[in-house]
């Protein structure tokens, strides 16, 4: 902790502690998270998982910069994600306001493109909810709140680490992915959502208010399992749906902001066991042609779906 300065403890528990922090010398914030544990393959399993978000690199991601270690616990610095910018934050702010249905495509086509990257190189979420997307420059939709499962309470009591990586699923993050569409349209709390989903008809109002395109996605992300048969839905799938390639092409057209800074991290990391796990730290400032190296990729494959409209076109 001797090069932050802490300006807000925003939770504080046995298993760990959020801060906003300001790096010395200079103004820009932080989120800082700190997680206590003991020496041994848990902390080595935490550390191992947080250079793998250090590598990742991607326009509809949160930034994590640096990890490090002090006495008995583990710190995970990444880009500053203030609450008021949270999808959450938004959906209680319209009260009742309905958002466009463009607007609405346009997020969930950013999430996609987020979980997308992420499940490609072995990396679930674990809670994607919309407490954990923000809203950044441009209106752009980055996801954020990774390793938030190392810190749930249990029945026995004080907080213990579970890991997000080995827990959390493809499918488990595009069913949050379903329950977020939920809420973009019906404002509805993280709450009110399950308990909508648990009625007869829980998208009723969806398919009153919005296309049947956009309540159809709604209901197979919402219904997806565990069981093989729910596994046949992926992030790319979901991008490959008709009606989602125009806004795929919008945002890929937005400008990028470069990626926030990377700052030196002390060490090197250690040896990777996993295939999540099998990215280096990086130090200074990251590679940018890494960390745009999906979008050439994206385009092609948007092109790829839209030809075969466009030739019956010609």
């Amino acid at each position: 902790m001797h090069k932050y300065t802490v300006v807000q403890t925003v939770s504080q528990t046995a298993a760990g502690a959020s801060y906003v922090v300001k790096r010395n010398g200079t103004e820009q914030l932080y989120d800082l998270q700190r997680f206590t544990v003991e020496p041994g393959e848990a902390a080595e399993a935490l550390q191992r998982e947080m250079y793998s978000l250090i590598a990742l690199r991607h326009p509809n991601l949160v930034d994590y910069l640096e990890t490090f270690q002090h006495e008995q616990s583990l710190s995970l610095v990444s880009e500053r994600c203030a609450p008021a910018l949270s999808f959450a934050a938004m959906i209680e702010a319209s009260g009742e306001s309905p958002l466009q249905e463009e607007t609405i495509v346009d997020y969930i086509v950013g999430v996609a493109f987020a979980l997308e990257y992420c499940h490609q190189r072995l990396v679930t979420h674990g809670n994607v909810s919309c407490e954990n997307i923000y809203l950044a420059e441009g209106g752009r939709a980055k996801l954020g709140g990774f390793l938030t499962s190392w810190t749930k309470p249990t029945s026995q009591g004080p907080s213990v680490p579970t890991s997000d990586f080995s827990k959390g699923s493809p499918q488990g993050d595009l069913r949050g992915l379903g329950v977020v569409l939920v809420q973009l349209c019906t404002r509805a709390s993280s709450a009110q959502a399950r308990a909508l989903l648990s009625l007869p008809d829980p998208l009723r109002a969806i398919r009153t208010d919005y296309s049947p395109d956009l309540a159809s996605l709604a209901t197979q992300l919402t219904s997806l399992s565990e069981s093989p048969s729910g596994r046949g839905l992926t992030a790319s799938k979901v991008l490959s749906l008709p009606f989602l390639q125009e806004a795929q092409l919008r945002i890929l057209q937005r400008p990028i902001a470069p990626p926030v800074n990377a700052v030196a991290v002390g060490g090197a990391p250690p040896p990777a066991t996993t295939p999540a796990a099998r990215a280096p730290c990086l130090e200074g400032l990251p590679d940018f042609s890494t960390w745009a190296g999906g979008i050439r990729t994206e385009l092609d494959r948007i092109q790829s779906v839209l030809r075969p409209f466009l030739e019956g076109q010609l």
